[in-house]
């Protein structure tokens, strides 16, 4: 029998993020179809005489038909994704039909006092049931006799829900096959249509008419191709923060903001004072002893003063120095207080209302960057950590926001050129805890 464990990755899966790659496919196919008018006048219009002439117009059709080929074989790989995406869409809402059944019959067990305490009280009510609806061995007959009039009342309604959402989950599960292999064979039929652009190709052979290099030459010998080609093959999101970056990291926003700490109860009060926090925020911090507390101000302190020292500007927000600050202040809270704690209280702050997209992005995204160095360096100092978080700034690790007020890696932009996002907010994806101070 199938129970909810068994779709676990498909509520995992995210058809927003998958959506994005085909929104990729389709913006190329929208370029090379605002190309296409030109290039294709061009064949028959060439003005000088020479012998090469004709094989000049006749590599020139063929480059055309290169491209179009490659406008093809993209057209089809975005249809595929958006294809699988739509099966995504329909998996979960099956997950989500059997998600209801299991809730209507925790409900109904609950109610006739059918989920007992110790092991059996954590068990999904698909495995409780399970339990329940037949003996097996005789502890299980001890326990069962003693509720057997309970568990025959609920016998005929528990089967529905148990078989309803068993059901679900077998659909969700086969709708998400069917469209992944559909869309597995589509792509691998897109990408057989792509043309040939490797060096020992069509445009090899013309680099070697018109003295050109070959692919290889070219990639090599451009700055920082060959760096951004490997990173590619592991980053989905290499070198374009924009479309994909952007809807990863938002939070749910939150209203409430109170005082904290209060300065008459707490250390951290007497030594730094309160400030206005989101009401999420307040209540994680409150976890922490008032030790900690104190000592959580100081990192934020030393956070900020290492941001100004190591990269100097006349502002502080949506730069170079706003990027170090962010990742270094969590590196520094990681190594303080775990990855989890840290991660939560990062999205409480990032979580105020009305917060600007793309900063709220460049903070989150520099947030998990400090997380993730401080967690792969667990033994360095803090003046380790602030050399490695540098260096990943310098490096284009980090985001920024440019002058064209747009989101950018930060090797991308030099520290004296950066600028500030339009004050528009997006929806939020990341949970925010649930919390009240």
């Amino acid at each position: 029998m199938t129970y909810r464990s068994d779709v676990e990755h498909i509520e995992r899966m995210d058809p927003i993020l998958v959506g994005l790659a085909a929104e990729e496919y389709r913006r190329v196919v929208r370029l090379i179809d605002s190309a296409m008018p030109t290039l294709g006048a061009l064949p028959g219009t060439l003005q000088w005489r020479s012998d090469a002439g004709e094989l000049c117009e006749q590599r020139l059709r063929e480059a055309i038909s290169l491209i179009e080929q490659l406008r093809d074989g993209y057209d089809k790989a975005g249809g595929a994704v958006t294809d699988y995406v739509e099966g995504q869409d329909a998996a979960k809402l099956h997950v989500a039909a059997g998600f209801g059944a299991e809730v209507e019959l925790r409900t109904l067990l609950s109610r006739n006092g059918l989920i007992p305490g110790g092991l059996r009280a954590s068990m999904s009510p698909m495995l409780l049931w399970d339990d329940l609806r037949a003996t097996i061995g005789t502890d299980d007959a001890l326990y069962e006799n003693a509720v057997r009039e309970q568990i025959e009342q609920v016998r005929a309604t528990a089967e529905d829900l148990y078989g309803t959402a068993s059901g679900a989950y077998r659909q969700a599960i086969s709708v998400e096959a069917e469209a992944r292999q559909t869309a597995a064979r589509a792509l691998t039929a897109a990408y057989e249509m792509l043309p040939n652009f490797r060096a020992g190709s069509i445009w090899n052979n013309m680099a070697a008419v018109f003295g050109g290099s070959p692919a290889e030459e070219i990639i090599e010998g451009t700055p920082g191709l060959a760096g951004e080609t490997a990173q590619a093959a592991s980053d989905p999101n290499s070198r374009r923060p924009n479309l994909a970056v952007v809807a990863a990291y938002q939070v749910t926003d939150q209203s409430q903001r109170v005082t904290y700490p209060d300065g008459w109860l707490t250390p951290a009060g007497w030594i730094f004072g309160s400030e206005e926090v989101q009401a999420s925020e307040a209540a994680i911090l409150h976890e922490l002893s008032p030790t900690e507390q104190i000592r959580f101000r100081e990192l934020r302190d030393e956070a900020f003063a290492a941001a100004e020292e190591r990269f100097p500007a006349s502002g502080g927000d949506d730069n170079h120095q706003d990027a170090f600050r962010h990742a270094y202040w969590n590196a520094l809270m990681t190594s303080q207080h775990g990855p989890e704690w840290t991660e939560r209280f990062a999205n409480a702050h990032e979580s105020v209302a009305g917060n600007p997209a793309l900063r709220e992005t460049m903070d989150l995204y520099n947030n998990n960057i400090g997380r993730t160095i401080a967690m792969d360096h667990p033994n360095a100092s803090q003046e380790e950590l602030a050399a490695l978080v540098e260096a990943a700034v310098r490096e284009g690790h980090t985001t920024v926001v440019g002058a064209d007020g747009q989101l950018h890696y930060s090797d991308q932009v030099s520290p004296d050129e950066t600028g500030h996002p339009a004050e528009i907010p997006a929806p939020g994806r990341l949970p925010v805890p649930e919390a009240e101070y």
